[in-house]
């Protein structure tokens, strides 16, 4: 996990650190960190992937997940779904978001 050496709320401290010292908006820091993280994700899995990355604002948590969309025949499985197998796989993880 990418916060291993890191305390999460070190990680916020950081952000308050470089927004302040630079005199930009705190959300734009974690927005550049959140992609940052992703283009590092994306070459590690590769950019077939839809990787999302999120920094939870009040823990400093790091979420990375691949983003699969749900469709009735899979024709590109870096990116698609069944339906099946994806009830098969996340729903007794509780890990399904449908937007």
């Amino acid at each position: 996990m990418l916060n291993k050496g890191l305390d999460k709320l070190e990680l916020l401290r950081i952000v308050d650190a470089v927004a302040n010292e630079k005199s930009i908006d705190k959300e734009l820091v974690i927005g550049s960190m959140e992609s940052a993280i992703q283009k590092a994700a994306l070459t590690k899995f590769g950019n077939d992937n839809n990787i999302e990355v999120v920094i939870d604002r009040e823990s400093g948590e790091i979420r990375i997940q691949k983003v699969l969309e749900i469709v009735e025949k899979v024709e590109d499985s870096a990116r698609e779904i069944s339906l099946e197998e994806a009830k098969k796989k996340y729903t007794k993880k509780n890990e399904i978001k449908i937007c």
